[in-house]
């Protein structure tokens, strides 16, 4: 990998857990530049993690469409929300 890359991953990856909205910014960074394990386990720690704050998160998550969606179908979505903004 770029070097770049694996110093933004050091930076990204600890703060996913200070800030809910990271995750889908942090999973559409990993669909870049990741292989698909990484793709995968970032999904499976944002399942752990379970996130319930941020802006961006809430207003995908409370959407009555999303309602019952599935944490990595919600990344998905707040993903193409961001490029909406």
């Amino acid at each position: 990998m770029y070097g770049g890359v694996n110093v933004v991953l050091g930076f990204t990856d600890p703060s996913c857990s200070e800030g809910p909205c990271l995750w889908a910014l942090y999973y559409k960074f990993e669909q870049q530049h990741g292989a698909e394990e990484q793709v995968a386990a970032v999904v499976r720690r944002c399942v752990a993690a379970e996130p319930r704050h941020g802006e961006l998160w809430c207003r995908v998550r409370k959407a009555v469409k999303n309602w019952h969606d599935e944490v990595d179908v919600l990344l998905t979505k707040a993903i193409a929300e961001m490029a909406m903004e």
